[in-house]
């Protein structure tokens, strides 16, 4: 984890199978799974993990990059505003026009 006094970002980093480059502009997508993706354990895999994590970092004004490579790994970096810089919308008014 780090933070820079405008953002705080965290990065994940395995050393699993490659994303294909072909694949990184898609894994953020509802429903879509990489070819040869194997069931974990006795369920299949939906595709919904990343797409949901990806919709949470947006929702608190954040972003979710990937990047993958065999001498590397996988690295999935979050990014995310500090409280400071997170607007917060104002609650509707409630009187009356």
């Amino acid at each position: 984890m780090h933070g820079d006094g405008d953002d705080v970002s965290v990065a994940v980093q395995n050393r699993g199978p490659v994303i294909p480059a072909s694949e990184l502009d898609k894994i953020f997508n509802p429903m879509h799974r990489i070819e040869g993706d194997k069931p974990i354990g006795s369920r299949e895999n939906l595709g919904l993990g990343l797409y949901i994590t990806e919709r949470i970092v947006a929702a608190h004004g954040g972003t979710i990059g990937v990047e993958s490579s065999e001498d590397k790994g996988t690295t999935f970096t979050i990014r995310l505003p500090t409280r400071e810089r997170t607007a917060v919308p104002a609650p509707p008014s409630s009187t009356p026009r």
